[in-house]
């Protein structure tokens, strides 16, 4: 047996496993996935409902963002460090009381019951002028009281949605914080910071605020919604500064032709590679999961074809 690696992979998420996996499928290549933290033994890891409580635990990152200019000097926190765009909520039903012994055994048999539920169950794409292409505005929505990053527990039925700002305009930046291996990055996300992004998100409350007062909604609300004063422009942008928070999906910190290259090698860096959201030229309209797990498709693709070449130029030496 040969001594070392012939690949490292960093990081087990979609893009890691799917990498090593495909890496693996050569029975000669010695494949090594490293990922952070402790064991996924804790129930709260495999139970979707459940995400929130691995906030600011032993299996979170627990990063925070720079005071942004725009939402007046909040930091903002960042599960996992994956963040990208804003979501207002409008809280008025929740899994509150999910939890009960039959929820527990139905999750366990089956996969099913409200323990299966990853909270944001609804959604959908919007143009928030009519004279845009495409949308500029995802609406996300859930049966659950999810608010304060999700750091707070539920204290009542409730459901909560709104929108998120697409395709942001505005750009942040991702700095070390100092040399220490340990010390963790300086996350600048500027959230807002262009008057596209701004009239996008309060045209998306506006809608918000606008579905909220549609008859199946008003029918099951017994408490006020949190809304802004008015739907003025002034009062929803006063209520987006106070209120907007991160939505999970950060992209672009390493794009193809600023930091990597087509192939997605490092510049300057021999054997590097990156492969996951960050590679991405620009943000994309929508989750990043099924895109991220095609870039691995393709980056695999790209590394066997460079091992080949590269055994063919030896032999023809």
């Amino acid at each position: 047996m040969k001594n070392g690696y012939d690949y490292v992979v960093v990081g087990g998420g979609s893009a890691g496993c799917v990498l090593a996996a495909r890496l693996s499928e050569n029975p000669a290549a010695q494949v090594a996935l490293i990922e952070a933290g402790p064991t996924d033994e804790a129930p709260e890891v495999h139970t979707p409902v459940a995400f929130p409580q691995l906030f600011k635990s032993d299996h979170d990152w627990d990063y925070s963002s720079e005071p942004e200019p725009a939402l007046c000097g909040r930091r903002i926190y960042l599960p996992r460090g994956k963040v990208l765009g804003g979501c207002s909520s409008i809280n008025a039903m929740i899994y509150i009381r999910a939890g009960t012994a039959e929820d527990v055994q139905l999750f366990q048999q089956s996969g099913r019951g409200p323990l299966s539920s990853n909270v944001s169950e609804g959604g959908g794409f919007f143009r928030t002028d009519s004279s845009m292409e495409l949308p500029d505005i995802f609406f996300n929505a859930g049966p659950v009281m999810f608010y304060d990053e999700g750091l707070s527990q539920p204290f009542d039925d409730a459901y909560v949605f709104g929108p998120v700002v697409l395709k942001p305009s505005s750009r942040g930046t991702v700095k070390l914080r100092g040399s220490r291996p340990d010390a963790k990055p300086r996350i600048f996300n500027n959230f807002l910071a262009t008057e596209e992004d701004r009239r996008s998100m309060i045209r998306g409350v506006q809608l918000t605020m606008d579905v909220a007062q549609r008859p199946a909604l008003a029918a099951v609300c017994r408490a006020p919604h949190l809304v802004p004063a008015s739907s003025s422009d002034a009062d929803v942008w006063s209520f987006i500064e106070r209120h907007t928070q991160t939505f999970y999906h950060p992209a672009s910190t390493c794009g193809i032709g600023r930091v990597v290259d087509p192939q997605l090698r490092v510049f300057g860096v021999e054997g590097l590679r990156v492969v996951d959201a960050s590679v991405m030229p620009t943000v994309i309209r929508g989750n990043t999961n099924a895109p991220v797990i095609a870039i691995a498709e393709r980056a695999a693709d790209l590394i066997r074809r460079s091992v080949e070449a590269t055994s063919h130029r030896m032999n023809d030496a």
